[in-house]
Parts: structure tokens; C-alpha cells; sequence
């Protein structure tokens, strides 16, 4: 099932955690990885005022020695990725960073990304929050997406967050074959507007497929600390921008999915 995780790279210490899964989900799925470099044609593209007599017109063109910049980067985080993952392939690619990625991500099985966008708020200091570029590519992306925390920590379980939602289904689905894939435990935080009826929906689901799951319920799922979820966890969940948030918050590993 999965064969081929895309895994787009950049400098950031985010990008360096997402490598480290996408190697260990590479040797424990027997999956190939491609690795992706975008350079972003909204840095290269450069205005200039171009004068044609009685008017003076705004034109893009090429910055070559941007262009030439951007390249060898890229380039760069091709050949250092590739030596962290051995037998990995890469490719360097022009055009909006969101756009690539998810035109990568249809011929792919799994999308490993770093979460990045770490920022304060003054009422929150040290929040993590979605990148821009990853929650567009959370809002289209037709695979499911694994979202790398700062740190790398090692998996043993999988909690998926369930409440008979849309998404939901599949969100389920995708935890329940990658337990099964990986050998490794699954359990279910059923909540929403009817946590019981979740919990023996998705009981139902878990028990047809022969896995063991440990329940938890909660109201809300601002409420998951409480559950003292274990430290070796893959979160998995369907989109939504606030759940997800909450969800990487407790620095684990987020699977999303669309």
C-alpha cells in the first residue's frame, strides 16, 4: 500500500525530523523516498519597471544569479538528504512551494512534512503553529500527511482522534492500516458532539479489522493533555486546521488526513 513517500526538504530543523521518519517509515514499510526542493518563483521572479516610451510597465523576468542561487541551495538539501537517506531520489522543482508539493504528492503514497512555522503570541509565547505553505498543502492534499515536530521521537502506538465527523472514516482507516503495517498498537480518543456514539462507531470499525483498542472519551479535544497520551505516539486525525494545532502542540507526530 505504501510504496512511494514524498518527502519535500528544506534547512529548517523541522525539515531535518521529517527525514529522520521518512527513513524509519521507509525501512518499516519497505517504501522508495523521493525527495523534493522547490525553489519558490515568488522569491526568484524579481519586478522591474520596464519604460516603453509613454508608459513605464511593472515586468517580471528571471534573476539570473538568484536563479543560479536558489538552484545550487537546492541542490544542496538534495545531495545532504540524500545521504541521510540512502537510495533516496531527488528532484529539484520550480513554482509556488503548495502547488508542488501536491502535484508531487498524487504520485505518492504518504507525504512527510516538517510542521515548521514555529511563532510566539503574546498570549500564547512558543505556540507552534502550521506553516503557511503546509496548511495549504493540508487543505488539498489527496494523501495522507505526516507532520514532523522539532523533535524526533519513536513510535510504538497510534491514538486516532474520532468523532463520526466527515474525514473521520478515513482518518480511521489509515491509523487502522499503518498499526497493522508498522505492528504497533492502536487506541482511539472518541469525542465530539456525541462521544459515546463515536466511541462505538469506531469500536465497531476496530474490532471488524481484529486490533485491540484502548479507549479514552473527552468532551473536547483541547482536553487530550488530560488523557496523559504516552510520549511514543502518532497522532492521527482528519483536517481541521485547530485540531491539528492542538494536536502538535504535545510534540508528537501528527498523521492528517483529507
Amino acid at each position: 500500500m505504501y510504496k512511494t513517500i514524498l518527502l519535500p526538504v528544506d534547512s529548517s530543523p523541522f525539515s531535518q525530523s521529517a527525514a529522520q521518519y521518512a527513513l524509519e517509515f521507509s525501512r518499516r514499510l519497505g517504501a522508495g523516498v523521493r525527495l523534493l526542493a522547490v525553489k519558490d518563483s515568488r522569491v526568484i521572479n524579481a519586478g522591474y519597471w520596464q519604460d516603453f516610451g509613454a508608459l513605464t510597465l511593472p515586468t517580471l523576468r528571471m534573476d539570473g544569479e538568484l536563479d543560479r542561487f536558489f538552484e545550487q541551495r537546492a541542490r544542496d538539501l538534495i545531495t545532504h538528504y540524500g545521504s541521510v537517506i540512502p537510495g533516496a531520489e531527488g528532484e529539484v522543482a520550480d513554482g509556488l512551494p503548495e502547488r508542488v508539493i501536491l502535484d508531487h504528492a498524487r504520485r505518492a503514497d504518504l507525504v512527510i512534512l516538517g510542521a515548521a512555522g514555529e511563532a510566539a503570541e503574546d498570549d500564547n509565547p512558543g505556540r507552534l503553529h502550521l506553516g503557511r505553505t503546509v496548511e495549504r498543502v493540508l487543505r488539498r492534499a489527496e494523501r495522507p500527511v505526516l507532520l514532523a515536530p522539532r523533535e524526533v521521537v519513536p513510535l510504538d502506538r497510534i491514538t486516532v482522534i474520532y468523532a463520526a465527523a466527515p474525514g473521520d472514516a478515513r482518518a480511521l482507516s489509515v491509523a487502522a492500516d499503518l498499526a497493522r503495517l508498522l505492528e504497533i498498537d492502536i487506541d482511539m480518543v472518541a469525542t465530539g458532539n456525541d462521544v459515546e456514539a463515536a466511541a462505538n462507531e469506531g469500536h465497531g470499525y476496530l474490532t471488524a479489522q481484529g486490533l485491540m483498542a484502548d479507549f479514552e472519551n473527552v468532551n473536547e479535544i483541547t482536553n487530550l493533555e488530560a488523557l496523559e497520551v504516552p510520549p511514543h505516539t502518532l497522532l492521527c486525525c482528519a483536517w481541521n486546521e485547530s485540531q491539528v494545532e492542538t494536536l502538535l502542540n504535545f510534540g508528537q507526530p501528527v498523521l492528517v488526513v483529507r
